[in-house]
């Protein structure tokens, strides 16, 4: 009994992190599934392709942390839990939580990379005749900033997801579906949690709002840019696609509530997900079984002048990206001043070997700084930049 008295009270601060997450992240959604703010009104794009960019990837976020946030409650409410897990089919979504990781085997990254071929099949880009020309198989993210139009990825991540999806129902089931049971079941964690208490401020994007457009491509013109196989461009396409979408929304949504230090704490580590699995992504295509693979990645980030070992962010981010493991959360409770927020403050900085909210936010903009050379290494690779 007393064991369990233990472990209860070392899963409370888990316990509180996740509640205000689900309420930052709920918050979130509201704003970004149900604004059309972020697209670009010109017919020469195409609006449901900037829907992907900026709906869908907020899904891998919204599964991994019900799945944890289920795993610390049910420390404390293990009946109630394993009827919750029931009623929501949670060995799925549990499944699908550790399929979304960008960072796989190899050999499952020869089977993701099949998503090529079958987007080339599924569009008739294998067949060469007088409507070739007109065909595509892929689409690019372009944002449309002050210096041009600048690339963002493909929607090979969002193809990447449905296959996920798709590898544990055997069927296609829309993410929206996804989207929609998950956040239902965050909504019903959370019903008891009083959100006033955190008195978050409400999110919208931002009047200076840089718009992001889709166009259709052919593959092989993007796979031509590079001299890898094509597995390896697939890989740095996705990290590009996902670091994209998090500075996406750091710059036109979480920029306006900067200086609310709540605010600050989530976006900082809704970034930190992203960059963490970027960087292991790169970190394990440097590790590359063929030598002349390696080498010809490291000569184009060489070029590039970026070397992902040396990001001043790297530990900072995984730190705080460890914190989705709820259960494991520590707190310093001589940081807590009394008040609810400075308690969640608290609970960042007891896990990111951080002293006070100054030095925090001096390491959530080196973050920033990071993801952004991160972006424009990769963008650099592929040579893109004002092509459109």
């Amino acid at each position: 009994m007393i064991a369990d008295k233990e472990k209860i009270r070392n899963a409370l601060p888990g316990i509180a992190l996740a509640e205000f997450e689900v309420s930052c992240l709920i918050k979130m959604a509201q704003t970004v599934l149900h604004s059309n703010s972020y697209t670009y009104p010109l017919v020469d794009f195409d609006a449901n392709l900037t829907q992907i960019f900026v709906k869908h990837p907020i899904t891998q976020y919204a599964v991994i942390i019900l799945c944890e946030y289920v795993e610390v409650l049910a420390v404390v409410e293990a009946d109630t839990v394993e009827e919750f897990k029931e009623l929501i089919n949670y060995s799925l979504l549990r499944k699908l939580r550790n399929k979304l990781h960008l960072f796989q085997t190899r050999q499952n990254w020869k089977v993701s990379a099949d998503i090529i071929s079958s987007q080339i099949s599924n569009f008739s880009m294998d067949v060469i005749d007088e409507f070739f020309y007109l065909r595509n198989d892929i689409s690019l993210f372009i944002e449309i900033a002050e210096e041009g139009k600048l690339f963002c990825g493909t929607n090979y991540l969002y193809l990447y997801m449905l296959r996920r999806i798709d590898e544990l129902q055997n069927k296609q089931k829309s993410i929206q579906n996804i989207i929609t049971n998950v956040f239902q079941a965050l909504r019903g964690l959370t019903d008891h949690v009083r959100r006033e208490k955190f008195n978050l401020a409400d999110l919208e994007f931002s009047t200076n709002n840089k718009p992001i457009a889709g166009i259709d491509y052919k593959s092989a013109d993007l796979f031509a840019r590079l001299e890898l196989e094509e597995s390896t461009t697939f890989r740095l396409l996705l990290s590009l696609t996902l670091i994209s979408y998090s500075l996406y929304l750091q710059k036109n949504l979480f920029d306006s509530v900067r200086s609310d230090d709540l605010w600050y704490c989530f976006s900082c580590k809704f970034l930190a997900i992203a960059f963490d699995e970027a960087v292991d992504n790169i970190n394990n295509m440097l590790k590359h079984p063929a030598e002349t693979e390696k080498s010809k990645l490291r000569t184009i980030f060489s070029e590039c002048n970026f070397d992902a070992k040396r990001l001043k962010s790297i530990e900072f981010a995984r730190q705080l990206r460890n914190t989705l493991h709820y259960e494991k959360t520590r707190l310093d409770t001589s940081l807590i001043e009394n008040t609810t927020a400075s308690y969640v403050k608290a609970l960042y900085i007891s896990n990111t070997s951080i002293a006070t909210m100054d030095e925090f936010r001096e390491s959530g903009d080196q973050l920033l700084n990071d993801s952004l050379n991160l972006q424009r290494a990769i963008r650099q690779i592929f040579k893109l930049d004002g092509k459109f």
